[in-house]
């Protein structure tokens, strides 16, 4: 079975990203991301593996068990077939939490 760490490292290889491009990406240190791919960090938080996923294009069910479940291929696939203008807007949207979250995760 594979953890999260082997999940995310597989999928940020096949996107051609180094660890400090996706650690940029999503706001963690290089080396929270290099503790996470060797199974060094253990059951991380989804705070910490939103933005990774969200960086990476994937579901959190794929970080997390490696695979796409149903219910995120059905997501996907509406997405997919929404008007260009609304799929930028829930881009956006993702993006602006994002900044939300790690505006907050500073001021802690």
């Amino acid at each position: 079975m594979t953890h999260i760490g082997d999940n995310i490292k597989r999928i940020r290889k096949q996107a051609g990203l180094s660890q400090q491009d996706l650690a940029e990406k999503c706001g963690i240190s290089k080396s929270q991301l290099s503790r996470l791919e060797s199974g060094e960090q253990e059951n991380p938080l989804v705070k910490t593996l939103i933005p990774i996923a969200t960086a990476l294009g994937v579901s959190l069910d794929e970080i997390v068990y490696g695979e796409t479940t149903e219910t995120m291929s059905y997501l996907s696939k509406a997405i997919e077939e929404l008007p260009e203008e609304d799929k930028v807007a829930i881009r956006k949207l993702i993006r602006g939490w994002m900044l939300i979250t790690h505006t907050e995760k500073l001021g802690e």
